[in-house]
């Protein structure tokens, strides 16, 4: 009585499924560390620009309060020339 023995898949491996297999392997490890520094890079730009844009509205909010100080300043002006237009009339 001879029992046969059960088939593994490497009973009929060579090595160029070594090779095939090898290659799978080492383009997944490349594509997914490629694919993290992928989003590592866009999550930087990504805080790069919000930096930008809150320095820009930082910028535009010191500007425009600068306008509009002058802009008081210039009605206080005004309104004093009209008080002592008509306190002379």
């Amino acid at each position: 009585m001879t029992t046969e023995r059960k088939k593994y898949f490497w009973d009929n491996w060579s090595f160029k499924d070594s090779l095939y297999y090898a290659t799978v392997l080492i383009c997944g490890i490349v594509g997914y560390i490629r694919l993290e520094s992928r989003v590592e890079y866009n999550k930087i730009m990504s805080d790069q620009k919000q930096e930008m844009m809150m320095k820009q509205l930082d910028e535009d909010k010191v500007s425009m309060s600068a306008k509009l100080n002058e802009i008081k300043t210039e009605i206080k002006e005004l309104r004093n020339i009209f008080i002592n237009e008509s306190i002379n009339k």
